[in-house]
């Protein structure tokens, strides 16, 4: 059954329903199964998996990296080109960045789609309909992958965010959740660092021990990095509702979520301040910070004084951090070498490149303990509460819709515009509303 059939047969469940995964860019549309018999007709259980070419054709494979700071080429041809260039020398692959010219949408209008893309849970891209996407399920059984070795909560967010069982893609880094803190300005002040298991009330009390100007210098006590609103991911809160594709924010819970944002920032001295966009890795006036992982960019401060804990969490979410985000990794639609970039896939996915990632500081998509436990070790740090990031679990993703770009992006402005006391929440939260519904309309006109 084609990807489009499946859409069709499952169109009341699954109506309107697009990406919070930003794999959800890449909706199937006409996808063809592999030619391949064996991947065709997959083989039973028990038995061989199909033989592969003693001396296979040389390959060049596409690959699409979004611009992100982690996936620079440098680091593109260190982590991906090379590790699958040793196990497989047939195979070449020539990375893309996205920008100006390179975007997913500017190479399918060319003709020239990649053969694979890589992206993020929760990031939303500008592509909505690219028809790149490519259920792999016929190669996940052909080439006897076994699911099970990757974490059930990740592969869930795929399939709830895709509406189908299908996997379009797969993940293979997980992103986290954490509180790091500048030891420097704790002790300074004489204030005990923060513990794993805080709450934002915790943390609010210690933000406001913190937040103050001394010989001159401007301290604050506690910044929520870029996005506030991922208190609201904790929660699982929807933008939208999936069936309408409505606006869903003028909610009791989105009210305390941006509560807890004014509140947070409304401690004085503590409010953003304008020009100041990294104040703990710059500026280093900041305390504490919120945020996903970003241990690479703080080892590119050498003399940043760090430690970091568990994510601050809701009363009534003990335990849990921000939502599900992985890095996933699909085959494009589109592609002719379908079955070597499943072997690019494969790759990614297996334990000797997880391990590596892993000791690194990059969260491991696999289940092995084994691997866990190496987490961060060929990292320049010692006595780091590295094992913390282990301490704290994702939050379900919510039912996705297909424009919920355009509601992120409208929530964005809604918790700035209450900080800096432009508005009152319920009023923000109305003009959000609105805003939201009326671009999704124009949207689908």
């Amino acid at each position: 059954m084609s990807f489009v059939m499946l859409k069709q047969t499952k169109k009341a469940a699954i109506a309107g329903i697009c990406s919070v995964l930003s794999l959800a860019l890449f909706t199937a549309c006409g996808a063809q199964a592999p030619q391949n018999a064996a991947q065709t007709n997959p083989p039973a259980a028990g038995t061989e998996a199909p033989a592969k070419k003693a001396n296979p054709d040389p390959v060049t494979l596409t690959m699409h990296f979004p611009s992100w700071k982690e996936y620079s080429t440098e680091e593109a041809r260190k982590e991906f080109t090379e590790p699958v260039k040793k196990k497989y020398p047939h195979i070449t692959i020539e990375t893309i960045r996205a920008g100006k010219g390179s975007n997913l949408t500017d190479l399918v209008a060319a003709s020239k789609a990649p053969d694979l893309y890589v992206t993020s849970s929760n990031v939303v891209t500008e592509v909505l309909d690219t028809e790149l996407g490519y259920p792999m399920d016929e190669l996940i059984k052909a080439n006897r992958l076994d699911l099970s070795d990757i974490r059930p909560v990740l592969l869930d967010a795929i399939r709830n965010t895709t509406g189908t069982d299908k996997l379009i893609a797969l993940p293979f880094v997980q992103n986290f959740s954490a509180l790091y803190y500048n030891k420097d300005i704790f002790d300074h002040f004489g204030v005990p660092y923060p513990k794993d298991g805080m709450n934002w009330d915790d943390a609010y009390e210690l933000a406001k021990k913190l937040s103050r100007t001394d010989s001159g210098v401007h301290y604050r006590g506690l910044d929520l990095s870029s996005d506030p609103l991922r208190l609201g991911s904790q929660l699982s809160l929807p933008f939208l509702d999936p069936a309408t594709a409505k606006a869903l924010v003028t909610t009791d819970k989105w009210k305390q979520v941006l509560e807890r944002v004014q509140k947070i920032y409304a401690i004085p001295g503590n409010a953003p301040i304008k020009g100041d966009p990294d104040p703990f890795l710059k500026v280093k006036n900041a305390a504490m910070e919120a945020s996903n992982n970003i241990i690479g960019s703080i080892l590119a401060v050498p003399d940043l004084n760090w430690d970091m804990t568990t994510y601050p969490v809701w009363n009534e979410a003990p335990g849990t951090g921000m939502n599900v985000d992985v890095h996933v990794v699909g085959i494009s639609a589109t592609s002719k070498h379908k079955e070597d970039a499943f072997l690019v896939v494969q790759t990614l996915l297996s334990k000797d490149w997880q391990t590596n990632e892993t000791k690194q500081g990059r969260l491991s998509v696999l289940n092995s303990k084994d691997v866990q436990q190496q987490f961060g070790s060929d990292l320049p740090v010692k006595g780091k509460n590295l094992q913390s990031v282990f301490k704290i679990a994702p939050a379900a993703v919510p039912a996705p819709t297909r424009y919920i770009g355009i509601a992120k992006d409208s929530m964005k402005n809604t918790w700035k515009a209450v900080v800096d006391g432009q508005k009152d929440i319920n009023t923000a939260l109305r003009d959000a509303q609105e805003e939201i519904d009326k671009k999704i309309d124009a949207a689908k006109k």
